[in-house]
């Protein structure tokens, strides 16, 4: 197998098998996927309740339709995109050049939201090889970190850096290729970012209506409390298969049924946003420094024998995969803003799995995995050692797996920004 490095433009996903990839390498990638439909699509499959996101009225009174304070697409009145399907498009566009054959991620950090995407905006996308190298016990797969930048184009021709995260995938060996041996791991150097990066708009007269039943700002938050998710429930086939599709993913581990059933990543963290969101639904995103998955997630319907995606229907057993979700205030910074503050949560999500569910898996001859699995890179261990919560944990006849660990960075509108 001839395994020398190929110019990214040139590679394309038929060709990604690890070992082809070295430290430097850079494809680029132009993603259309913000239009006002698209933006209003996700947001009714993955997060119905934000209120902040494909909102023209909010978008206007946080000041990002520029001196009109009116911006349209295709004749609809634009509002944000919603930041986390910034990061979900971003990571799907790399999978053609670099994680086609991806086999797992082992976590994504350094998530920033840096500048505002509005609907009918297109990104430039480039995505950075970091390293290429081998873990022990890891004869099939390579890990290959790499960095994904998302920019915005101004008028004048100069590009705004509006998203930036980096992650580790690992990446399948081609079949005629050795089995890999383990090689050291190196040191490895992503943009260093912090929220000084940020475009935070200035939060000022905000309808205290948006808030909704539950909604707090930063006076009513305190280091330590812990906030519960709402709406428990797991993600259907047809949800997972919905986020796939509407960004671009074409990942093989998300189209080979006969491994399935197997929720793709970016469904489980949007529907622990969108339970946590109404705690805080006026809060800008300007961070997730840590996203992990600690177990694989199964969706909450069954799936028919017979093979092939299109043939995926839903049969309710809601409660045997059903997603919880908690967040707790870690950090609260004064960052000298009159309209707010800037909060750290640490978020778990945990995977209800029932006797009947275990049974489900059983029969798709499924490993029942506990959440026992740790960051392999020192870099995302740095961010996991802030978690103390249990991996696993037994109530009510089930068990409690942890699947998702998210560190997120909100600003939190104060008292002051509402309107009086």
């Amino acid at each position: 197998m001839d395994a020398s490095p190929i110019a990214g433009p040139d590679l394309g996903p038929a060709e990604n098998w690890f070992g082809v990839f070295r430290a430097g390498q850079v494809f680029e990638h132009l993603s259309r996927g913000f239009t006002v439909e698209a933006s209003r699509q996700y947001l009714a499959h993955c997060d119905p309740k934000n209120v902040l996101a494909g909102n023209p009225d909010l978008a206007r009174r946080l000041g990002l339709l520029g001196p009109g304070a009116h911006r349209t697409h295709d004749g609809v009145a634009v509002g944000l995109v919603a930041p986390e399907k910034v990061f979900q498009d971003a990571v799907a566009q790399s999978v053609g050049p670099v994680t086609f054959r991806v086999q797992q991620n082992q976590g994504y950090d350094d998530c920033w939201f840096l500048a505002p995407v509005l609907e009918g905006t297109d990104l430039e996308m480039e995505t950075r090889v970091l390293a290429a190298y081998v873990r022990d016990k890891s004869p099939d797969a390579g890990t290959v970190p790499i960095e994904t930048r998302a920019y915005l184009r101004r008028p004048d021709g100069t590009r705004v850096l509006a998203h930036y995260h980096w992650r580790t995938p690992d990446v399948r060996r081609h079949p005629a290729a050795p089995v890999l041996e383990p090689t050291p791991i190196p040191e490895v150097a992503p943009e260093a970012l912090s929220w000084t990066d940020c475009l935070i708009p200035v939060h000022r007269d905000l309808p205290r209506d948006y808030l909704g039943p539950h909604g707090r700002v930063a006076e009513d938050l305190e280091v330590g409390l812990v906030l519960d998710g709402f709406e428990p429930r797991g993600v259907t086939s047809a949800e997972g298969w919905f986020l796939v599709t509407s960004t671009g993913n074409i990942a093989e581990m998300h189209y080979d049924v006969s491994k399935g059933p197997l929720i793709v990543g970016g469904a489980t963290i949007a529907r622990a946003l969108s339970q946590l969101r109404p705690h805080c639904p006026l809060a800008w995103p300007v961070a997730i420094p840590h996203v992990y998955h600690t177990a694989p997630v199964y969706p909450s319907d069954r799936l028919p024998d017979a093979d092939g995606i299109a043939r995926f229907a839903p049969g309710p057993v809601p409660r045997n995969f059903e997603l919880r979700t908690s967040m707790q205030v870690a950090e609260i910074l004064d960052i000298g803003r009159e309209d707010g503050k800037l909060v750290r949560f640490l978020g778990t999500t945990y995977m209800q799995v029932t006797a009947e569910g275990r049974t489900f898996l059983a029969q798709q001859k499924k490993d029942f995995v506990l959440g026992l699995t740790r960051p392999q890179h020192a870099l995302h261990r740095a961010h996991a050692e802030r978690f103390h919560r249990p991996r696993v944990l037994e109530q009510d006849g089930a068990t409690l797996l942890a699947v998702l660990e998210t560190e997120l960075l909100w600003f939190v509108p104060s008292a002051r920004a509402m309107a009086a």
